[in-house]
């Protein structure tokens, strides 16, 4: 077996006191010379020294258009929602797609829940309006239960189609 002297850990931290964050040295006073660090954290981890995950949902998604919508150009908004009454937006991410551009692209999005630690009574969902950029017409939404609340994290890997223009939009009535 092998020993790790007790002061290894100690070292790491002085190493990389941010864990998965950058570093910041803010000079309070140069003269005296007086400083102090601080962490930035990326959005999922908080904390002082970025030591805690963010509960979130960790989507990989990509769009495919159809034909007669290659050269239209859309706004998408992907947004984190719980199932209360008031349909709480937790986070939401916006994107403009082209498909002659964008067709192989995957997107990486953290949608982080508002709340620390999220609801265990609650439901959520993946919400994804599309809309065309420049008419604002709108083209197709799609709802993605989260399932498994328990994990911290929610890893889901998507293929959104976007409808094409003739086909027809049906209510949930119809």
């Amino acid at each position: 077996p092998t020993l790790i002297p007790q002061n290894h850990s100690l070292r790491k931290l002085q190493e990389n006191p941010c864990n998965r964050g950058i570093q910041l040295i803010i000079w309070i006073d140069e003269k005296k010379n007086l400083s102090r660090t601080t962490c930035i954290c990326p959005p999922s981890y908080y904390g002082e020294h970025c030591q805690y995950q963010n509960e979130r949902v960790s989507l990989t998604i990509e769009f495919q258009s159809l034909s007669d919508s290659w050269s239209t150009l859309f706004t998408i908004v992907i947004s984190l929602i719980d199932h209360s009454e008031q349909r709480i937006i937790h986070s939401y991410e916006q994107l403009t797609y082209l498909s002659v551009r964008d067709c192989k692209i995957k997107y990486h999005i953290y949608l982080l829940y508002s709340n620390r630690p999220k609801s265990q009574i609650q439901n959520y969902s993946i919400h994804i309006d599309v809309y065309e950029k420049v008419s604002l017409d709108y083209r197709a939404s799609f709802l993605y239960p989260i399932k498994f609340l328990f994990l911290p994290v929610h890893r889901q890997a998507l293929i959104i189609i976007i409808p094409g223009l003739k086909e027809t939009i049906k209510n949930c009535s119809n």
